[in-house]
């Protein structure tokens, strides 16, 4: 089922209340929370106000839009995504394969950003979270056959 939601980066210039209050009512059922601006990385104190601001409003947080990009953010980053995304009571969070690196990279390249995703993706499953991955023109995950074969590698 599809319902309808918004990803708070699309509106970087509002701040998090005025963006729950605009989305509740417009009728959304959720908001996938950037770490860029609304919910930064590490502020967990904000992630859970955010998130009971947001259930107030009657909007779901189902993922955090998170600025991981695979094989490149230290492992250390990435537990910090996840623990405010545990903390914004999410259960997805979603990262980035790196610019640059596309579906035609050579073979080493593209084996270091999947085992780049293979890493993020079991530090967020340490915390029962689940992972998606950003298509992005300029990425890996360019194409939907590149995406498909990211996710099998990683399996």
């Amino acid at each position: 089922m599809i319902r309808p939601g918004l990803y708070s980066i699309t509106f970087r210039d509002l701040g998090a209340d005025e963006l729950v209050d605009l989305a509740a009512a417009a009728g959304l059922v959720g908001v996938e929370w950037g770490a860029d601006v609304h919910v930064p990385v590490g502020d967990e104190a904000e992630a859970a106000r955010v998130a009971d601001r947001s259930r107030t409003a009657g909007l779901a947080c189902p993922s955090y839009g998170s600025y991981v990009q695979a094989g490149q953010t230290p492992r250390d980053e990435v537990e910090r995504v996840a623990d405010t995304a545990l903390a914004l009571g999410v259960v997805n969070v979603r990262i980035w394969t790196p610019y640059g690196t596309g579906p035609d990279a050579p073979a080493d390249e593209r084996a270091a950003v999947v085992a780049g995703v293979a890493e993020a993706a079991a530090v967020i499953d340490d915390r029962g979270l689940t992972t998606s991955l950003e298509y992005h023109v300029g990425t890996l995950t360019e194409t939907a056959a590149s995406t498909l074969s990211v996710m099998a590698e990683v399996d």
